[in-house]
């Protein structure tokens, strides 16, 4: 009969390290997966490696659809803050590439393909080294569509405001409510009609409290009505003004 010959050598040491490999693979996986942001992976030619869900939703496109697309496709179009068309060269991957430096804090908008409109990203990326060696560029980016709306809305309100307010017929000044004990704050803004009919200008006005503008005969009166303003919050009176 013949003779087997078996040798055998201790792999368990390795075996234990593929498998804590395998679970620090599965949790990186669920980190990514779930992170409250888009990521995206480039590779050196731009082409997309990998993505998670949240970029996929945020661009508009599934993960078959975005693996292998360079950073310059047809399906999507990135603009400026200011709404203008953004040239490749400004392109984040693009711009790690160049600088093969980290990009923090860009604000880009998404033009998503079909139907499914527009978005705000704040994307950060940064370049992964191989040996000095760019091998991949990762970009994350976080949806501030919202904020960029809140923000648009609030321009308008205060290009409102102060339309009304430089427009308006009647003097207008505004400072801080005061004490009775101080009641003398300095005045914080007054419109165009304060200062025509003042004789002041915006900035001399800016320097004063409303009780440089009162005759030193009423200013008796000033506690009692600032406490009757501060109870009720509004108050109706008759002042005579210095010019």
């Amino acid at each position: 009969a013949g003779t087997v010959l078996y040798t055998c050598r201790d792999i368990t040491q390795r075996k234990q390290a593929e498998i804590q490999l395998k679970k620090r693979e599965s949790h990186y996986r669920q980190l990514v997966e779930h992170l409250p942001a888009g990521l995206v992976v480039h590779g050196a030619d731009t082409q997309i490696v990998t993505c998670n869900p949240q970029a996929c939703e945020l661009l508009g496109l599934s993960l078959e659809q975005l693996t292998g697309k360079t950073a310059i496709d047809p399906d999507w179009q990135f603009l400026r803050e200011d709404g203008s068309i953004m040239p490749p060269e400004e392109y984040p991957v693009q711009q790690v590439l160049q600088s093969q430096s980290s990009l923090n804090n860009y604000i880009v908008g998404v033009q998503r393909p079909g139907n499914q409109g527009q978005i705000w990203a704040l994307v950060n990326a940064y370049p992964i080294h191989d040996h000095h060696r760019l091998e991949e560029v990762v970009v994350t980016f976080v949806d501030i569509t919202d904020l960029k709306k809140a923000q648009a809305e609030l321009r308008y309100s205060e290009a409102r405001y102060r339309l009304l307010f430089h427009e308006a017929n009647d003097m207008v000044l505004i400072h801080p409510l005061g004490t009775v004990d101080a009641p003398g704050c300095k005045l914080l803004e007054v419109n165009d009609v304060t200062c025509h009919l003042l004789g002041y200008s915006r900035d001399e006005l800016l320097q004063m409290t409303p009780l440089d503008l009162i005759p030193p005969l009423e200013l008796q009166e000033v506690p009692e009505e600032l406490e009757t303003l501060t109870e009720t919050g509004q108050l109706l009176f008759e002042k005579t003004l210095l010019t």
